[in-house]
């Protein structure tokens, strides 16, 4: 399943781990005791324990149950009766009655068996009582000198004090999630929130068995859109040429490339593969496998890809990771086609189980499940990494209570404010069906916010949608954020960080360069912007803001920020060597006019210079000051005097005959 690497990689807190330390700390078994070692004198007692035992080594549950009651009735104070009446009530998962068995043994005699401490406190763990866990082990290790043991329980001790520790400190605060139809009886498992936060999306796994396999359950995906303060309008999701099972699906930023996994199909080399389809004219195409340098006969599942497109996280068992499930990662090669998969390491990878990888629109946070840390609250936990300035991830932290529980919280997406986290987590009740909750974040575990920018490429005279190529680079670094076109409707959709400042440039064969400059300082709700571009086709007359080039104040010399936007005039003059363009510079209205006028001249020439230097013709490039004669804002503001000083280019020959 696109959720469920193995027949059960999604559970609770497993009892497993007492099973262990019940082995661990017994240095033989009860059976082995003979009858001169028993604590009770009592015969009758003694008899009926010895029944007891059999029968539970046997499997004989209710006889064994009946048997040492029996003892227990002759004699109240029988220590190993209350043992096996405590790993009894375990197995029937009656943990409360368990912990008062133990609770005797150290009423009766705490020092007659010290592996109770621990017992008892593991027990405590499993119900998420994590301070009464702590001193249990903290009981244990005062007492007991064996160091083999001691090591063990030093790291439960640090377990519970740190889960207790979390729990006291909540890095969120739980929200009422609401919704008219997501959550029901079956799985929902959050996969992905639109950047304007107005959708979601969700793999909903609920029996669909067939009569010859009733219990037989399958996923798909299903959208819910916000509408009146609420999530509803739930609905299946639709891709064509889907088949079986299909799940945990996701998305790049603008929407326009979906990734996700298909279980059990014909072609697949696993039993779960992923697979990618593009938006074309408002239908996805037939998904295609991500090849076989990303999946292999394994599981490969949960797929997350960052917002430039150029790097797909997963999760998978195939062979050779650190256990269960490892998170790995493929990079988009300049032919188009995925990297071999990469295991992400020891940083993120354990002998458990790491799943459902999610990269939040920052491009630097990533979020993930695992069960196989020691800083958890049990189950499987939510933790999140950093990129730092060189690029590494850091080391993974637990996001914190309440978004983790005692149980399993196994999938989070985090919206574009990096405020509201959605998890997918049968927190409700131990063995119940998974369901989606909404948490505000706590500034230490959220991702830097992020602000979307959605364009819409229109003919400037006849106002048809064009499909053009855009960029988006970021200034203080020429990091290169976006490299598409748009769809035919002319839309693109790209996601901003905040304090970053950024060039937007937009091109198409036979039309004038578009370029804008974008910085933002602060985010809010209301920062996302939405922006018409008209291109002029190029003739004669049409000109254009290059609102990317930066000049030192009161100077004529060039910013290393306007490197880009040079780079691109360059690209698109020499591309259409026919043209003759007039670079012209502007000032706002401060100070001398004269003056002004010359430094807008100077300007221009230094533009016309760094063309030519790179191998345009000097006559095809004129320059003109003009000062502040031709403002196109007010010089009574900061704002309109930043509009003012601009540079434009304008076409004075298109070479047409």
């Amino acid at each position: 399943m696109a959720h469920q690497p193995a027949k059960s990689q999604i559970h609770a807190y497993p009892l497993a781990i007492f099973w262990l330390l019940v082995l661990f700390f017994f240095a033989a078994p009860l059976g082995a005791q003979n009858m001169d070692e028993l604590y009770s004198r009592h015969p009758k007692a003694r008899k009926m324990y010895l029944q007891a035992e059999a029968a539970f080594y046997k499997g004989e549950h209710n006889e064994a149950v009946e048997a040492v009651n029996k003892a227990l009735k002759y004699d109240s104070n029988f220590i190993e009766a209350w043992l096996l009446k405590a790993e009894l009530s375990v197995q029937e998962k009656q943990l409360d009655a368990a912990v008062a068995a133990y609770q005797k043994v150290l009423e009766i005699d705490a020092k007659y068996f010290l592996p109770v401490y621990n017992l008892l406190g593991e027990l405590y763990l499993s119900q998420g009582k994590y301070f009464e866990a702590a001193q249990k082990f903290s009981n244990y290790l005062d007492q007991s000198a064996d160091g083999t043991r001691n090591v063990m329980v030093q790291a439960l001790l640090k377990r519970a004090l740190f889960a207790d520790s979390l729990t006291k400190n909540p890095s969120a605060i739980a929200i009422l999630f609401a919704n008219d139809g997501i959550n029901t009886e079956a799985d929902e498992y959050i996969n992905f929130i639109r950047l304007d936060g107005k959708q979601l999306l969700f793999t909903l796994k609920k029996n669909e068995g067939a009569e010859n396999n009733p219990q037989r359950k399958r996923e798909r995906f299903y959208q819910s859109n916000w509408l009146d303060g609420q999530w509803t309008n739930v609905a299946p999701f639709l891709v064509e040429g889907t088949k079986g099972d299909h799940g945990a699906l996701t998305f790049t930023a603008d929407g326009r490339l979906l990734l996700f996994a298909g279980c059990g199909w014909e072609q697949g080399s696993g039993s779960c593969d992923l697979y990618q389809s593009r938006i074309r004219n408002g239908q996805w195409a037939s998904p295609q496998s991500l090849g076989s340098s990303v999946n292999n006969e394994a599981w490969d599942s949960q797929p997350t890809i960052t917002p430039d497109g150029k790097e797909v996280y997963f999760a998978s068992n195939r062979k050779g990771g650190f256990g269960g499930s490892d998170l790995y990662k493929s990079v988009k090669l300049s032919n188009g086609e995925w990297s071999k998969a990469i295991n992400l390491g020891s940083t993120f990878n354990t002998n458990g189980n790491e799943m459902s990888p999610f990269i939040h629109p920052d491009g630097k946070t990533i979020y993930f499940s695992s069960n196989g840390f020691n800083e958890t609250l049990g189950g499987s936990d939510i933790y999140f990494s950093r990129l730092d300035a060189g690029g590494r991830w850091s080391k993974p932290i637990n996001v914190g209570f309440p978004v983790n529980s005692l149980y399993d919280d196994v999938n989070v997406v985090i919206d574009a404010s990096g405020q509201t986290a959605y998890v997918s987590s049968n927190k409700k009740e131990e063995g119940k069906d998974f369901d989606i909750f909404s948490f505000l974040l706590h500034r230490d575990v959220r991702p830097e916010a992020v602000a979307y920018l959605r364009g819409r490429v229109v003919d400037a005279e006849s106002l048809k949608p064009l499909e053009a190529t855009f960029r988006l680079v970021q200034l203080d670094d020429g990091n290169e954020l976006y490299k598409d076109t748009t769809d035919s409707d002319g839309v693109f959709l790209v996601s901003l960080a905040s304090r970053k400042a950024y060039a937007l440039h937009v091109e198409k064969k036979e039309y004038l360069l578009f370029s804008a400059h974008y910085r933002l300082d602060s985010l809010t709700s209301e920062t996302s912007n939405t922006l018409e571009i008209a291109l002029h086709q190029i003739k004669n007359g049409t000109s254009t803001v290059l609102n990317n080039i930066f000049f030192e104040t009161n100077e004529a010399t060039l910013q290393p920020a306007s490197e880009e936007e040079l780079s691109v005039l360059f690209r698109f003059l020499k591309l259409n060597p026919q043209l003759s363009v007039e670079i012209s510079g502007h000032t706002d209205s401060t100070g001398n006019e004269s003056l002004n006028q010359k430094l807008s001249l100077l300007r221009a020439q230094v533009v016309k210079d760094f063309l030519v230097k790179s191998g345009i013709l000097s006559e095809k490039i004129h320059v003109k000051g003009e000062g502040s004669a031709l403002p196109v804002a007010t010089n009574t503001t900061e704002e309109g005097k930043a509009l003012n000083r601009r540079t434009e280019m304008k076409i004075i020959d298109d070479g047409r005959k």
